[in-house]
């Protein structure tokens, strides 16, 4: 078996504790050290993807590319080539500049409308002005759960970018934007396996805003994998990003996790699991996309819970170098 494919000791751990064991090694099966041979196409065909990666100082991040149909290739099933030209920047991105060869990369592809996922972590084998490639590693489809449907409608070349922003504690834009939203990217990492990506959906409010430097988040029924929580049991420190369907417009959160186990839950917002989930913020980062994105929302997922009915009603302003 390849380094990477497997359950890792977090991984086990959480899974023992929640009693999903059993469900987690037939649902496991699925993992494989290359990409299934049906989905090379699936990321081909990708106009956004989401990536992960750990900075110098440990930090995972997570961060939202886009670009047109051919800037994510897979020339065959251990390894996928990103045109870092072709997806535009102009340097705000917390992630890109830490990509280094040898270091550890994850993505997610995601189709909005058809609610299809599939995760692929690796290392990176090159990077340059063009580009970077990943070598896999292991790569594994997740079910449509909590997925809302999107369609991307169309995309084009920004003509004009707001300025990137930075703060410690969230200002009143990025808690509307937060309260608001229904689907969010999480970066977790494990020491020696490097970063991993993962989806989080829900109905419009399901992230509490408890105050301007902590989230609260349900953790649903899922997979029994349990990758990100896996990841944080043994290292806290995450990562999330958040796209303003909207602006297109990206909000990188940076800082520490705590997990809830057996939690009252009277008004039934974990789906019966009584997991929660905490993120203490110390960095957050916003900035534009090279691409303006034009979206239709469509219906969301039938299999959410109820909203936390305390979500983003937090009013606070916090501090930052702009919004």
């Amino acid at each position: 078996m390849d380094v990477g494919v497997g359950y890792h000791e977090g991984e086990i751990a959480v899974q023992e504790q929640v009693g999903e064991r059993a469900l987690a090694e037939m649902n496991g099966r699925v993992i494989r050290p290359s990409i299934p041979a049906g989905a090379v196409g699936f990321l081909e065909r990708q106009r956004l993807v989401v990536l992960a990666g750990v900075d110098e100082s440990g930090r995972p991040w997570a961060s939202i590319a886009a670009g047109p149909v051919g800037f994510v290739r897979a020339p065959d099933e251990r390894r996928v080539e990103f045109s870092r030209a072709r997806a535009g920047g102009d340097g705000s991105d917390p992630l890109w500049s830490q990509v280094s060869v040898g270091g550890h990369l994850a993505l997610l592809g995601i189709e909005f409308d058809r609610r299809r996922r599939l995760r692929v972590n690796g290392v990176v084998s090159r990077v340059d002005s063009d580009g970077v490639d990943l070598e896999v590693r292991e790569a594994y489809p997740n079910c449509p759960k909590y997925i809302r449907r999107r369609h991307l409608r169309s995309m084009a070349p920004r003509a004009l970018r707001r300025q990137a922003a930075t703060g410690t504690a969230l200002g009143a834009e990025q808690v509307c934007l937060i309260g608001a939203a229904d689907t969010m990217f999480v970066a977790s990492a494990h020491p020696e396996r490097g970063a991993d990506v993962s989806h989080r959906g829900g109905s419009a409010g399901f992230i509490a805003v408890v105050d301007s430097r902590t989230l609260r988040l349900p953790d649903y029924p899922g997979n029994s994998m349990f990758n990100t929580f896996g990841n944080l049991r043994l290292n806290p420190a995450v990562g999330a990003a958040l796209l303003d369907f909207r602006s297109s417009r990206v909000l990188h959160l940076s800082g520490t996790a705590a997990l809830e186990f057996d939690q009252a839950d009277p008004d039934g917002v974990t789906g019966g699991t009584g997991r929660f989930w905490r993120i203490d913020i110390a960095e957050w980062r916003a900035w534009d996309l090279a691409w303006e994105l034009e979206w239709e929302t469509l219906e969301p997922s039938p299999l959410n819970p109820p909203a936390t009915r305390d979500a983003g009603r937090f009013t606070g302003v916090g501090g930052g170098s702009g919004s």
